[in-house]
């Protein structure tokens, strides 16, 4: 039914300004920092929920294929390249405006394209007593678009898709739709209430291809008193599940409210030499009233202790983090950096630099990187398992072996982001050229693989990897759902699996 000049109307809604279907732009969108490449048809910007909606509508008329990004610095899911070649791309970067903060009741309402160092900067702006729960995957990184994935952060709301009240979502017919109470115009707990009345939409619109988001309100944190951050050393590789099982516990109290991360010293600090860190390093944080920091504190202290008898472990406050900046102008401490790194990201401190010792470039930028040229390609390798000794070191076992085998380095994370299950995460890193990277592709593959025959599932994936996923019998309830939000399989076709 598609009419001859497609680019044109797409023109006529976007503006010539706002429509890319040169070379090089088609260059950076095809291209992910994982090497491989999906041409798209062109990329479109709009700026407004209103030319979402006709844009899709269009879409539909035309039989074109859409896929959406946020801001496209997914970097290892697959960033901004599209799920077929021949889509059309819509990117949400410019719809960045902060719509609304609330001191009073701490929620945020945002656009797609606002960044993490947007709002941070907002936020310190306005002097505001509320904090974002940051993820380490950059400063250039979409807050919407990263909930949306069901990424996790590093403070008390780490588990950043439960802090979710309401979203508003354009789909396939046009139909703009707003969750929770968010379609009561005048309804008094729209921004505070998430549950609204009837069914919940929200979960069918995450890790989903049946709308586009184009507006969320999300809560924010209200900075503690006091907070305490806790880092521990292990010496021995046996020590992960030991300290899995002494966390799982305080967790469960509520005397640990934080994510918690678990990793070796290959992901800690990366090709760095320091005595310091451990075989595994820990952290996390205790928050609130500073009387009651101080008496989590003991018991902590005294947790993990027992769990782990040789266990090193620092308690680090506002107080001693001054202290170690001013320690390292003087003595250039080579801890410090990683160190400030982690409190930065619990203190709700976007940073690259998790980044940039992910890909050792300590000159990485998040906003500039150019996936198409970038010298070093990686993936995410990811599963989740439940927060008991015997499952933990079920998996770290399978995957550690699998790495040694293919001959890749191991850096690998374990979160405790609830305080019942674990999400590790891991990665290869490998040269730009098509032999690294066949080799790249077929080991991720045989790792999802091998992990999945083992019962341990991925939390996320990205475009270049949905084919990886188990199957899920689920499957074919899913496919009808995409059928009535998306007949005509217009929006992003294959991701999550659905509607290949």
């Amino acid at each position: 039914m598609g009419t001859s000049n497609p680019a044109g109307r797409l023109i006529s809604i976007v503006g010539s300004e706002r429509f890319r279907d040169d070379a090089e732009t088609l260059s950076r969108y095809a291209s992910s920092i994982g090497g491989t490449k999906v041409p798209p048809m062109c990329v479109l910007y709009p700026i407004s929920t209103d030319e979402v909606a006709a844009i899709m509508a269009m879409a539909k008329e035309d039989a074109l294929k859409l896929f959406v990004i946020a801001r496209g610095r997914n970097f290892g899911y697959g960033e901004a390249q599209g799920t077929q070649p021949g889509q059309v791309i819509i990117d949400l970067s410019r719809m960045d405006q902060i719509l609304e903060v609330n001191e009073q009741l701490a929620y945020a309402t945002l656009q797609p394209g606002v960044s993490q160092q947007k709002m941070y900067e907002y936020l310190q702006t306005a002097n505001s007593r509320l904090q974002l729960d940051v993820t380490g995957a950059g400063l250039d990184a979409s807050i919407v678009g990263n909930i949306l994935e069901r990424g996790f952060g590093h403070t008390d709301y780490g588990d950043r898709f439960a802090r979710v009240v309401r979203m508003t979502a354009v789909l396939m017919n046009g139909t703009i739709v707003k969750t929770g109470f968010g379609d009561y115009e005048h309804a008094n707990a729209k921004n505070t209430y998430r549950y609204g009345v009837g069914p919940m939409l929200d979960g069918l619109l995450s890790q989903s291809n049946f709308a586009i988001i184009t507006e969320m309100t999300i809560e924010l944190m209200p900075k503690p008193e006091k907070t305490c951050m806790f880092i521990v050393s292990a010496k021995d590789e046996s020590a992960l599940p030991l300290l899995v099982d002494a966390i799982r516990e305080l967790k469960l109290s509520g005397v640990v409210n934080s994510a918690v991360h678990f990793a070796n010293k290959a992901r800690a600090i990366g090709e760095k030499d320091n005595r310091m860190a451990g075989f595994w390093n820990m952290s996390g944080s205790i928050s609130g009233p500073t009387d009651m920091v101080i008496a989590k504190k003991r018991i902590v202290r005294a947790a993990l202790k027992k769990a782990y008898p040789k266990s090193s472990i620092w308690f680090i406050d506002e107080f001693m983090m001054r202290l170690a900046a001013f320690a390292n102008r003087l003595f250039n401490i080579s801890l410090y950096q990683p160190l400030k790194d982690v409190w930065d990201l619990q203190m709700g401190v976007p940073t690259d630099n998790p980044l940039r010792i992910l890909l050792s470039d300590t000159s990485l930028q998040s906003a500039t990187i150019r996936t198409d040229s970038y010298k070093t390609c990686f993936l995410w390798i990811n599963a989740v398992c439940a927060a008991d000794s015997q499952s933990v070191s079920r998996l770290y076992q399978l995957t550690a072996s699998l790495f040694k085998e293919n001959d890749y380095i191991f850096p690998v994370t374990f979160t405790a982001v609830n305080p019942r299950s674990l999400i590790m995460i891991t990665n290869i890193n490998y040269e730009r050229n098509d032999v690294e990277l066949a080799k790249a592709l077929a080991f991720s593959k045989k790792c999802h693989e091998v992990l999945a025959q083992n019962g341990y599932l991925p939390y996320r994936s990205g475009s270049g990897a949905f084919d990886e996923l188990p199957k899920s019998k689920n499957a074919a309830v899913l496919d009808s759902i995409k059928g009535a939000f998306d007949p005509h399989g217009v929006l992003a076709p294959g991701k999550y699996g659905i509607g290949k």
